[in-house]
């Protein structure tokens, strides 16, 4: 059994990793948090604009290793120009231009 905390919507103080993408989340950058406890508890950071991502699709389960594995090939490539084209991070544009590349 698995349950999580309510996410809250938090101002970086310093660099954090994006659970879902894995680029860096910087400093006074907006983000999303929540608690996580299935096998036991750890801490959910991410980019507003992949947690909206998810949501809006109904994914709920992912691997931070294989996020762009997942993406490719599964994501159609109007819903990848759709998330590239509402990101302005850099480095998380990247993610979503890779993503785009090997969409269907």
């Amino acid at each position: 059994m698995s349950a999580t905390t309510t996410p809250t919507t938090q101002v970086a103080r310093k660099p954090h990793s994006c659970s879902i993408c894995g680029t860096t989340i910087h400093v006074d950058s907006v983000y999303e948090r929540w608690r996580y406890f299935g096998d036991g508890a750890s801490v959910v950071k991410v980019h507003p604009d992949c947690w909206a991502f998810f949501r809006d699709h109904d994914i709920t389960e992912w691997d931070d290793d294989t996020f762009g594995e997942h993406l490719t090939g599964w994501l159609s490539a109007s819903d990848a120009q759709e998330a590239l084209n509402g990101c302005s991070d850099p480095d998380l544009r990247e993610v979503w231009q890779r993503a785009l590349e090997g969409a269907p």
